[in-house]
């Protein structure tokens, strides 16, 4: 099974360009074998949808796409067993069941090599239960089905649910498997 990450980005030369450096590592370090594509949308405001899915069209043949924001951290167990159920079902699967959104002073402890435990009360700002993004799992043919993501979407938002709605219409309601994706801070 050939597994890529997809990654929507837009270099900024600063903050998110220093999260994605530190996220990459990680995600290179934990999957080895799962090729990263960056997809870049980089004229007018951006365009979540088109850099998915410039991502996907370069990332080639593939079975299964991870679909990850530039800026989380996910429990690599977690995103494994999104992977191999997305496969096997063809439904949408996310990564997570709790999205955990990190403060300002915790995504610095983060980046500066703190290594956890990150859910005490001065690194969390909030934790989302209903997360469709971030880490998400689809097999090549539900991508086929249901997909690209839809390029209406301009700016940040709502890409996301509509991408769950169309798979929810091809395969049924989607899967969580259990575990935490950390977003880090930035400004909005």
């Amino acid at each position: 099974m050939k597994t890529v990450i997809l990654v929507p980005r837009r270099e900024d030369g600063g903050h998110r360009d220093r999260l994605w450096a530190h996220c990459k590592a990680l995600w290179i370090e934990r999957h080895p074998d799962w090729e990263i594509y960056e997809g870049h949308h980089n004229d007018g405001p951006f365009n979540r949808s088109a850099a998915v899915n410039l991502a996907a069209e370069m990332a080639g043949d593939w079975d299964v796409a991870l679909i990850i924001d530039s800026d989380v951290i996910t429990a690599p167990d977690s995103v494994e067993d999104a992977v191999k159920l997305a496969y096997s079902t063809d439904k949408m699967v996310v990564g997570h069941d709790e999205r955990v959104m990190l403060t300002k002073s915790g995504t610095e402890s983060v980046l500066g090599g703190y290594m956890g435990p990150w859910r005490a009360r001065s690194m969390v700002e909030r934790v989302w239960m209903d997360s469709v993004s971030c880490a998400i799992a689809v097999s090549r043919k539900l991508w086929e089905m249901a997909g690209p993501f839809d390029e209406k979407f301009v700016g940040w938002g709502r890409e996301d649910t509509a991408f769950r709605i169309s798979c929810e219409a091809e395969t049924g309601p989607i899967l969580k498997v259990c575990g935490e994706t950390f977003h880090l801070w930035h400004p909005v």
